[in-house]
C-alpha cells in the first residue's frame, strides 16, 4: 500500500509543503484544519502521537476517503508511520535530519530510536510501551518512505529549475 498508493498520493502535497514552508523552515502545524466537505460515508477520527526532537504531542485527526489521515498529517508537517489510520507520526524536520545523517554515516535506526527515547525521557516525556514498540518497529519504515518521497522531489526541483 505504501509504494502503490500512499507515496504517489503524497508526492504533490509533499512538494507543496516544501514550497509553502520554505523547505521545512516555517511549517504550519495548524490544528484548525476544517473537515473537508464531501459525501464520504466513512468518516473517522483518530488520536496520533507526534514525535518531535524535543517533545511528544498528541493530536486528533479527522479523516475520510477524500482527505486521508496521511495527507492530513503531511499538511501539518508530519509523516505517518502507517499508510492507513496511523497512531504515530514523525516530524518532517526530524526525518530530514535523519536522512541527511544517514547519507553520511551507516544507518542505525535502533540506536536512533533508543537515543530519541532516552532524550525525550530526560525531558520528562514518557513513551508508553505501545508507542515505544511502535516507534522502534515503524521508524525505519517511515525513514524509507520519506526517502522515496525525497528523491523524486529533488529530481523534480532540479528538472524545473526551482531549486
Amino acid at each position: 500500500k505504501w509504494t502503490n498508493e500512499t507515496i504517489p498520493s503524497l508526492f504533490r502535497p509533499y512538494l507543496e509543503v516544501l514550497r509553502e514552508s520554505d523547505n521545512l523552515r516555517h511549517l504550519n502545524r495548524r490544528s484548525d484544519t476544517t473537515f473537508p466537505a464531501c459525501s464520504c460515508q466513512r468518516r473517522a477520527s483518530i488520536n496520533v502521537t507526534c514525535v518531535f526532537f524535543e517533545r511528544l504531542k498528541s493530536i486528533q485527526i479527522r479523516y475520510c476517503e477524500c482527505s486521508p489521515a496521511p495527507l492530513q498529517l503531511l499538511r501539518r508537517g508530519f509523516f505517518p508511520c502507517t499508510p492507513t489510520a496511523p497512531t504515530l507520526a514523525i516530524d518532517l524536520k526530524m526525518l530530514e535530519f535523519a536522512r541527511e545523517l544517514f547519507l553520511r554515516v551507516a544507518p542505525n535506526n535502533t540506536a536512533w530510536c533508543d537515543r530519541l527515547e532516552s532524550f525525550l525521557g530526560a525531558c520528562k516525556y514518557k513513551l508508553t510501551t505501545q508507542v515505544r514498540v511502535t516507534l522502534k518497529r515503524l521508524y525505519s519504515i517511515c525513514v524509507d518512505m520519506v526517502f522515496q518521497l525525497e528523491y523524486p522531489a529533488a529530481t523534480f526541483w532540479k528538472r524545473t529549475n526551482l531549486v
